[in-house]
C-alpha cells in the first residue's frame, strides 16, 4: 500500500525501492543509467518505461552472450578407462549421477565412445531413466534410421514435424552415430538435428565407436562439417569406454562352463 503522496516522490525513492529483488535491482540500474540525461525527465510514463525496459533487455542480451561465450570456452570433460565391471560399479553410477545434474544446468551434450558391447548404449540409456525419474521428457533414435527417414521427408512438411520432435525433449539419444558411411545430404540433416536440440534446450547423448577426433574424417569437409563439430564440441562429457565386450566375457563364461561339464 501507498502511504506517501505521490506528487512527493523523489528518484531516491525509486531507486531504494528497487532494491528488493536481483530483478527489480537490474532494472533499477538502468532506470539510473537513464536518467542521467536530462532529457529523460521531460518524457511522459511510457516512454520513461519503455526506455529503461530496452536499456535493461539490451544489457541481458550482452550478458547472456557472454555467458555463452564462456561456456564455449569450457574445457571438455573426459573421465577415461571406465567400465560396468563390477569392480567400477560406484565410479560408474557417480558418473551418471555427475552427468544427469550438470546437462540438467548447463545443456550439455555426452560423447560415449568405446568398442562394441562395452556398455555405451547401457550407460545412456540409464542417463535418459535418471531424467524420466525427474520428470523431463527424452528419446532414443537410431541414428542410421533416423538420418534414412529424414532424408526420405526431405522438401516436405514432416521433415519440419520431424524435427519439431526435438524440442519437446530435455534429451534425446542418438545411438550408433558414424555406424556406416555417410549419405549424401546427412551432414545437413545433423546440422539441422543439432540446431534444432540446442535452440531449445535440449541435450544432445551420441554413442559411437568412433573417436570424436576423427569425426571429421568420418564426415568430410565442407561449411556443414565444419557446423556440425563445432557445435557438438562445445564443452561436451566425453566419456570413454574401455574392456572386453561384455558379450565376448559371456563367450568365454560359457565355454569355461562347457568344458567344466565335459571334465
Amino acid at each position: 500500500m501507498i502511504t506517501k503522496d505521490l506528487n512527493e516522490i523523489t528518484r531516491e525513492d525509486v531507486v531504494n525501492l528497487c532494491q528488493e529483488t536481483p530483478l527489480s535491482r537490474a532494472i533499477c540500474a538502468s532506470f539510473v543509467a537513464q536518467s542521467s540525461d536530462d532529457r529523460f525527465p521531460l518524457l511522459h510514463f511510457n516512454a520513461q518505461f519503455y526506455v529503461v525496459m530496452h536499456d535493461y533487455l539490451d544489457k541481458l542480451a550482452v550478458r547472456r552472450i557472454q555467458r555463452g561465450k564462456d561456456k564455449a570456452g569450457m574445457p571438455k570433460v573426459t573421465m577415461h578407462e571406465i567400465s560396468q565391471e563390477p569392480a567400477h560399479r560406484n565410479q560408474f553410477e557417480q558418473i551418471t549421477n555427475w552427468i544427469n545434474s550438470a546437462s540438467i544446468e548447463e545443456q550439455r551434450d555426452v560423447f560415449c565412445i568405446g568398442e562394441t558391447g562395452v556398455g555405451k548404449t547401457n550407460f545412456a540409456m540409464n542417463i535418459l531413466n535418471e531424467l524420466i525419474k525427474r520428470g523431463f521428457k527424452v528419446h532414443y533414435y537410431d541414428y542410421c534410421l533416423l538420418i534414412y527417414s529424414l532424408r526420405c521427408l526431405l522438401g516436405t512438411e514432416g521433415y519440419n514435424q520431424k524435427l519439431d520432435e526435438f524440442s519437446k525433449h530435455k534429451a534425446v539419444l542418438l545411438d550408433d552415430f558414424l555406424f556406416r558411411p555417410v549419405l549424401p545430404g546427412e551432414v545437413e540433416i545433423l546440422k539441422d538435428i543439432i540446431d534444432r536440440c540446442h535452440s531449445n534446450g535440449c541435450s544432445i547423448i551420441i554413442t559411437t565407436q568412433v573417436a570424436e577426433k576423427d569425426w571429421k574424417a568420418h564426415l568430410g569437409s565442407g561449411l556443414a562439417v565444419d557446423a556440425c563439430i563445432d557445435r557438438l564440441c562445445n564443452g561436451p562429457f566425453i566419456v570413454k569406454f574401455a574392456g572386453k565386450s561384455y558379450r565376448s566375457r559371456e563367450a568365454e563364461h560359457m565355454d569355461i562352463n562347457n568344458q567344466q561339464e565335459e571334465a
